[in-house]
């Protein structure tokens, strides 16, 4: 996974908090307005998938992206649990280059780097911990018809599997064979 770095100046300290969730949203444009919106306007994001697959940064993860606007009836119950906090305070923000909806590539690099992240800084890679913007901003469409479940089950399918277990059969075989040679 390839991060371009096209850092802005629209961020703050996260005043002590930790990320501990993750909110996906559409930006409404392409990659090119994105990336000129958060160099001219007060708004930007942590990371931005484009339609070409390539990833780009615009906000630390240790930094406060400004990109999760105002509460308005908030229904995700990790920004209920926070009345006093500012979302972007203790979320990360991961945009999607379109309109109403993503491509399957997107999907993928999306689930990749949302994997990433969660595994890193040990976040759940649940519906409670990643969250739709329009769940911290009744107001707001975003993300559109981009699917969090979906995302979340494909970032699931990165986790290292645990090894299996070998037969019965084939344990006994090796026993047998270890207390042969052994004698």
């Amino acid at each position: 996974m390839i991060i371009i770095d096209k850092l802005v100046k629209n961020f703050s300290n996260r005043n002590g908090e930790t990320p501990i969730g993750v909110v996906i949203h559409i930006a409404e444009g392409t990659a090119e307005q994105v990336a000129s919106t958060f160099r001219n306007e007060e708004k930007s994001s942590h990371y931005l998938i484009c339609r070409t697959g390539e990833i780009w940064r615009f906000v630390p993860e240790d930094l406060a992206a400004w990109s999760q606007g105002i509460k308005m009836n908030p229904s995700a119950q990790i920004v209920l649990d926070r009345p006093n906090a500012n979302p972007n305070s203790y979320l990360i923000s991961i945009e999607h280059e379109g309109i109403n909806d993503i491509t399957e590539l997107q999907y993928n690099v999306s689930a990749q780097l949302l994997y990433d992240i969660c595994s890193r800084r040990k976040i759940p890679l649940d519906r409670t911990h990643v969250i739709r913007h329009n769940e911290i901003n009744k107001g707001k469409l975003c993300p559109a018809k981009i699917s969090v479940e979906k995302l979340i089950e494909i970032a699931k399918s990165f986790e290292p599997k645990p090894p299996e277990k070998a037969p019965s059969w084939f344990r006994s075989f090796l026993l047998s064979l270890v207390s042969f040679l052994n004698n």
